[in-house]
């Protein structure tokens, strides 16, 4: 199937694609996320996601999921809207997010510097990669197209760029911001700092503030990872888009020893 989910009624059907890397029943985080983005633009209309923070409470399972959805604050300059994504199965709780939403408008303004620094190398002269440390031949890892501008995985430091292959949900094309999620919560994974076959780094959490909606399907990972001796490290990516800077991503990491 050529999407990460399948939509029946109100309930979501994980494929196969979302298979994440720990665990051949759990997914990875990047499709959930993209997922209750979808949810919080619907609801949201006209103004722009200027914030995403997702609690991931659960490892998100390869089955049927819901989303539940609350308008916090409402308003037609700022809306503030969590969605809750659930197991249809039992109801279980899994993750929880919340979107800031701002009205845009056109305010001309002049003289402002940037200051985001040397844009990573284009996607087409960037080197094909692919995840090596999946435990299945199918799953995000052959859902995305990657390549690799700088860096790479046990560097700490990697500039990666991803593109998805299939449709968030069949039948769809994906936004920007769906887009966008579904790459924000790889920039640990891009940039790993440890030996995978000794540590686990999962990360219980994804926080982006964007800046605007990327455009065109390719999104670059300028990531970078930390970690301190008391078993605690953060991922922290910016996000661009062929024309510049569209977000920063941060997510805190649990570090553990591999069992």
């Amino acid at each position: 199937m050529d999407a990460f989910y399948i939509a029946e009624g109100d309930h979501f059907i994980s494929t196969v694609n979302t298979t994440g890397p720990w665990h051949p029943k759990l997914q990875h985080a990047g499709p959930p996320s993209a997922l209750m983005g979808r949810a919080l633009e619907l609801e949201a209309g006209d103004l722009q996601l200027v914030r995403f923070s997702n609690d991931l409470l659960k490892p998100v399972p390869v089955a049927p999921l819901k989303i539940e959805l609350d308008v916090v604050t409402p308003g037609k300059r700022r809306q503030v809207i969590e969605a809750r994504l659930l197991t249809v199965e039992g109801e279980q709780l899994v993750a929880r997010a919340q979107g800031l939403f701002l009205r845009q408008q056109d305010i001309p303004i002049e003289g402002v510097r940037v200051h985001d620094g040397e844009p990573p190398i284009s996607p087409q002269h960037a080197d094909a990669f692919d995840f090596s440390f999946f435990k299945t031949e199918v799953g995000y890892h052959t859902a995305m197209e990657l390549r690799m501008a700088s860096g790479g995985p046990g560097t700490g430091k990697t500039q990666m760029w991803m593109r998805q292959r299939v449709a968030l949900v069949a039948g769809e094309q994906p936004s920007p911001l769906q887009r966008l999620l579904t790459v924000a919560d790889s920039g640990n994974g891009v940039s790993m700092a440890v030996d995978k076959n000794r540590y686990s780094f999962a990360n219980p959490d994804l926080t982006v503030n964007m800046r605007r909606a990327p455009q065109g399907e390719w999104i670059c990972l300028d990531a970078h990872t930390h970690f301190q001796n008391n078993g605690l490290g953060m991922a922290e990516s910016r996000l661009w888009d062929e024309r510049g800077v569209v977000a920063n991503g941060t997510q805190n990491l649990l570090l553990e020893l591999a069992p």
